[in-house]
């Protein structure tokens, strides 16, 4: 018969001020992340509901399952939007297909808005959500597969949820709110630009003869936008204006036997910074700097940089305003470091000399600017003395179907890191994180292992206990409750108040580690089996 004895760490806590990590709480997975004030809402998997919506303010009490809406299978909510004080998002009930939802943050306020499409079992697939007049306005599509998107609207109600546009059959995205109107764009066609003035009328704007138009942003409530030809042999930036008028920023024409293209369009204060990059097939490949004041004699380059034309992502990228600046990834012939700009080439020069993921990019919190260089979180306040580590935990890179590596909230940054078998949402917030190990094996709270062994026979194992936090581990209470069990040959606890020093430190420091071992020694004859079980306490 086994019997079951239990092995525990009681952990004091002392709290200070630090830039450092708090564990929240392990998922197997944790995708769209969105904050409305302290509360944030996000979408994970626990291993028993499936992919579902949560909420937490930062810690693992408040850290809940708001609703399960698919209760067979995975609901997958996406598209989270902030509308009125609630969470806008799609899910997938199981019945109706992927339709429109919100929630407040409880389990009866989490409610399908309106099933667009009535088909049984089909999806209107709501998207590109945008908030115009105090409504909110997305794509849909209430006919078949293949029928093409609508523009639909809604005051969060389900009568109130209603279509106001229908592409018949022509894809629509790109929706922009910009001179007090509501700008998106068909799929194909030099007039494929709409314009809306939300009294049900659809103007159909030509800019000019090219065949594509892309990148519609909206900077100081003026819609900025970009055209094309085929396979980008000229691109052209505009701006479009109160007037209506569209006003020629730029025209960028590809070389004979190159390539061309337009990235990172970026308000900084009145300006809009953007970059081109030209590949000559040739060792003259440049990456440019530009900034715009929206007019063709204030649209100029600032800087110029060289790229590695064959080397994915080797341009500058992560574009940001901080401090009335732009921040950026300097790129490959830079080694990725951090830069800023001041919108003169004098004034563009590198912050500091450490490396930026460029997959990550930043995030601006309480006069901060957070970015992650080899997978870890740092943070700068623009100077080269203040821009430090604030975990060393590793920070998993997005991908097109998990969005969420680091978000943040009114006060605090939120990132998603492996922990132990699982991922693990973490905050900036002050705390150790224990990491314990029988031998080179981690073991998590209330597993057990078995022993075995008689009454001539020592079974041993190693307990290694590290700190993967950015503050100190201290310990009160180390000790196994249970016959035949021994801590580094002692039947009572090692470490406790009366024997505050043991033979295990009872403060680890961040990084650090400390080990004893935990001996199994029958004292009655006859082969003897116990189950050990961890408990943190």
């Amino acid at each position: 018969m086994k019997i079951k004895c239990v092995f525990t760490i009681t952990l004091l806590f002392f709290f200070y001020l630090s830039s450092s990590q708090t564990f929240v709480k392990d998922f197997n997975s944790i995708n769209e992340f969105i904050s409305n004030g302290e509360q944030s809402f996000f979408v994970a998997d626990d291993g028993i509901h499936g992919v579902e919506l949560w909420k937490t303010e930062g810690a693992n009490n408040n850290t809940v399952l708001i609703k399960d809406i698919n209760t067979l299978s995975s609901s997958s909510p996406n598209q989270l939007f902030i509308y009125n004080n609630e969470v806008y998002f799609t899910a997938h009930d199981g019945v109706f297909g992927r339709e429109l939802w919100k929630t407040d943050g409880t389990e009866q306020g989490t409610i399908m808005v309106k099933n667009i499409h009535t088909v049984f079992g089909a999806s209107s697939n709501p998207n590109d959500f945008t908030i115009y007049n105090n409504e909110l306005y997305f794509t849909a599509t209430d006919n078949y597969a293949g029928a093409g998107f609508q523009i639909w609207k809604t005051n969060g109600t389900e009568e109130g949820t209603v279509k106001v546009y229908d592409g018949n059959g022509i894809s629509i995205s790109q929706l922009v709110t910009a001179n007090n109107k509501l700008y998106f764009k068909l799929s194909y066609g030099p007039n494929g630009l709409i314009e809306y003035n939300g009294n049900n009328t659809f103007n159909q704007l030509s800019i000019d003869d090219y065949y594509t138009i892309n990148r519609l942003n909206s900077f100081n409530d003026e819609l900025y936008l970009t055209t094309n030809t085929s396979n980008n042999q000229s691109i052209r930036i505009y701006k479009l204006g109160a007037s209506g008028n569209p006003i020629l920023l730029q025209e960028y024409t590809r070389p004979q036997y190159g390539d061309i293209e337009i990235y990172n369009l970026t308000q900084v204060g009145s300006e809009v910074y953007f970059s081109i990059t030209t590949d000559f097939n040739s060792d003259d490949d440049i990456d440019q700097l530009w900034k715009t004041d929206g007019t063709y004699a204030g649209t100029t380059v600032v800087k110029s940089f060289d790229w590695t034309t064959y080397l994915y992502q080797s341009n500058i990228s992560n574009f940001i305003a901080y401090q009335n600046e732009l921040y950026f990834n300097s790129g490959s012939q830079n080694n990725y470091t951090l830069w800023k700009s001041d919108g003169t080439a004098s004034g563009t020069v590198q912050v500091s000399n450490v490396s930026v993921n460029n997959s990550t990019g930043f995030i601006v919190l309480n006069d901060l600017l957070f970015f992650t260089s080899s997978q870890k979180l740092w943070s700068t306040d623009g100077s080269e003395t203040n821009t430090q580590k604030i975990s060393d935990l590793s920070i998993e890179n997005p991908t097109y179907d998990n969005l969420f590596s680091f978000k943040a909230d009114s006060n605090k940054v939120y990132f998603k890191s492996q922990y132990q078998n699982s991922k693990a949402l973490f905050t900036t917030d002050s705390n150790p994180i224990i990491e314990v190990k029988m031998g080179y094996s981690v073991i998590e709270p209330n597993s057990n292992t078995s022993f075995e062994s008689k009454i001539d026979s020592v079974v041993k194992q190693t307990i290694r206990i590290k700190n993967i936090g950015n503050k100190d581990l201290v310990f009160s209470n180390i000790k196994v409750i249970g016959e035949d069990f021994y801590i580094d040959g002692q039947i009572l606890s090692n470490v406790s108040g009366e024997n505050p020093d043991g033979n295990f430190s009872q403060v680890i420091e961040p990084g650090n580690e400390s080990n004893f071992d935990i001996s199994f020694y029958p004292s009655t004859e006859g082969l003897k089996k116990r189950d050990l079980k961890y408990v943190k306490q």
